[in-house]
């Protein structure tokens, strides 16, 4: 599944809470978000919540019911506001010599 592009890709994992011990029965869990940006989807990326493919604006891969584009991308600027600029940034994909 080795494809090119500009991708967001997010994992959501259930990890037990801060302070809690495992050993008890039913320890209280906190849901961890892990967001990766890729030029190219691995079949490691299987794993994953979804692919947010920037350069089509739409999902390669959601397995999230009822996340749409629109939420998504409101979810991503407000939890990871410094990277988001440079995640749509179009101009981050050329090289220097397309710049000048």
């Amino acid at each position: 599944m080795s494809k090119k592009g500009r991708f967001i890709v997010g994992f959501h994992m259930q990890r037990p809470a801060p302070g809690v011990k495992t050993e008890m029965k039913n320890p209280e869990l906190i849901l961890h978000e892990e967001v990766e940006y890729t030029n190219r989807i691995r079949k490691r990326h299987n794993e994953a919540t979804y692919i947010f493919d920037i350069d089509k604006m739409d999902f390669e891969l959601n397995k999230v019911d009822n996340f749409t584009v629109e939420l998504c991308l409101q979810h991503l600027q407000k939890h990871f506001p410094n990277q988001y600029p440079m995640w749509f940034n179009k101009d981050e994909a050329k090289t220097d010599k397309e710049k000048e």
